[in-house]
């Protein structure tokens, strides 16, 4: 996550790293955690529906986080265009600053696939299918609709203040 845990407003966002339609809300996502810092903690929450390579990638942002190179990753992952298969995550990871090996390592680890079970519950509790989804301080949000997010932001802090 990025923002302050006593921030009025959360964004979670549930996302999957072969969702074209989360990399392109990725670039809106920073652009709110920018421009009200401080004021809004957003969460990412691996949502790997997509294709067998979306878990692949989900668990090495969870043991990127391990080395606390998440976001650096994060970013990679969602800037890239293609496939992320086992030797585009590497590189990604490797750029990024991350150790491969010990990345590596920690992917196959029961704790990360346990988050990632964790992950998936919660989210199809609250009603998500797709992606991307976000829910902004109890409010779902069902795909890319940035507006949307933007505006039960502002409502958010408006009512905070």
């Amino acid at each position: 996550s990025i923002g302050p845990v006593d921030a009025p407003v959360t964004v979670i966002e549930f996302f999957d790293y072969h969702c074209g339609y989360c990399k392109r809300a990725f670039e809106g996502v920073m652009d709110i955690a920018k421009e009200h810092e401080g004021k809004v903690r957003t969460i990412f929450v691996e949502f790997p529906i997509l294709r067998e390579e979306s878990a692949h990638a989900a668990r090495a942002a969870l043991a990127a986080a391990k080395q606390g190179k998440y976001m650096e990753l994060h970013e990679a992952f969602m800037n890239n265009r293609g496939l992320l298969d086992a030797t585009r995550i590497d590189e990604l990871a490797a750029t990024a600053g991350v150790d491969v090996a010990k990345m590596r390592e920690d992917m196959k680890s029961p704790e990360i696939n346990g988050m990632l079970a964790q992950y998936s519950a919660m989210a199809r509790s609250i009603g998500v299918s797709g992606t991307p989804a976000f829910l902004v301080n109890g409010s779902l949000v069902s795909g890319a609709d940035m507006e949307r997010v933007e505006g039960l932001v502002e409502a958010g802090l408006e009512e905070a203040s």
